[in-house]
């Protein structure tokens, strides 16, 4: 669960410490691999993949970890190009074709999906098998909707299988989670008190937007609230995550109006992804016991 691991389910983003470069395997429940990567010869689980053989090599390293793709030759590509001194177990699977996709959820301990553009309509499926097998989970989309869906079908199993299930885990939404916890946590070590407002400020950065977020964002405005989980999720309002529980709170849009910060002493715009970060932060308090600040407020500006 958020910032502690004796609550599991389907969370948003995890607060707890993971140190740089060390990989913390919470069980390995006889399973034959500790992660699959799924999704592998995809843009972004390309670069897991190569983070993975950088850092846990195959025969150097006691992370046991595989690919899993629908594709044989893209598959056994990536591979050739990693250049493992040992092979690294390739898995074929596509997320429709249930039975195989069952085998791998079985198989490791921790999925972590890049399989997406769009997640709403091949996560699911996935995140059904892991709730149900006791398979923790991990993705990086920041699609709403099915964090809402993810969370109002399997939730209960999750926390019954033991299962960790955990959505937004990239740029969406982790340095807002984290920083949002971190700042409502000084406030009280150092004030005494909960935080009225959090601000988050995005200055300087790099990076981009991949093909497949633009795809992702397209096919989510085509198909609006057709999708599952938009329906239930825009009718919370600026709560669109907010769990069993959740009484709410005083925001009611992510996007701050441009103007003049007074606290950060800055001319400010709003942020692209506040729609995405803003419901996560919220989540957060409310799954901590609004140890925030049960009213605090919560935007992002750029």
């Amino acid at each position: 669960g958020i910032g502690r691991r004796t609550e599991q389910g389907v969370v948003t983003t995890s607060l707890g410490r993971i140190q740089p470069h060390h990989l913390i395997i919470l069980e390995r429940m006889g399973r034959t691999y500790d992660v699959v990567i799924l999704g592998a010869t995809g843009f972004t689980g390309q670069l897991a993949s190569e983070y993975m053989a950088r850092v846990y090599p195959i025969g150097k390293s006691n992370v046991r970890w595989a690919l899993a793709a629908r594709s044989k030759p893209k598959l056994q590509s990536l591979a050739d190009r990693l250049g493992t001194e040992k092979p690294v177990d390739l898995l074929i699977c596509d997320v429709t074709d249930l039975e195989a996709l069952e085998r791998v959820v079985a198989s490791t301990s921790v999925v972590v999906n890049y399989a997406g553009t769009p997640f709403i309509d091949k996560a699911l499926p996935v995140v059904e098998l892991c709730a149900k097998l006791g398979t923790h989970y991990c993705d990086i989309t920041g699609e709403i909707p099915l964090h809402r869906a993810s969370y109002d079908q399997f939730h209960k199993a999750a926390k019954a299988s033991g299962a960790i299930v955990l959505h937004g885990v990239g740029f969406d939404s982790v340095p807002s989670d984290i920083g949002a916890f971190l700042a409502a946590k000084a406030m009280r070590e150092r004030h005494g008190c909960g935080s009225v407002r959090i601000t988050g400020y995005l200055t300087d950065s790099s990076g981009g937007v991949s093909g497949g977020t633009i795809a992702t964002v397209l096919d989510l405005i085509k198909k609006g609230v057709k999708v599952p989980g938009a329906k239930e999720a825009s009718a919370l309002g600026a709560y669109p995550l907010d769990p069993l529980g959740g009484v709410g709170g005083p925001d009611t849009r992510d996007f701050a109006l441009p103007g003049y910060d007074s606290l950060g002493k800055m001319w400010t715009a709003p942020f692209v992804m506040a729609a995405v970060n803003g419901p996560v932060v919220r989540k957060s308090n409310a799954l901590s016991s609004y140890s925030y600040g049960k009213g605090c407020k919560y935007n992002e500006v750029h």
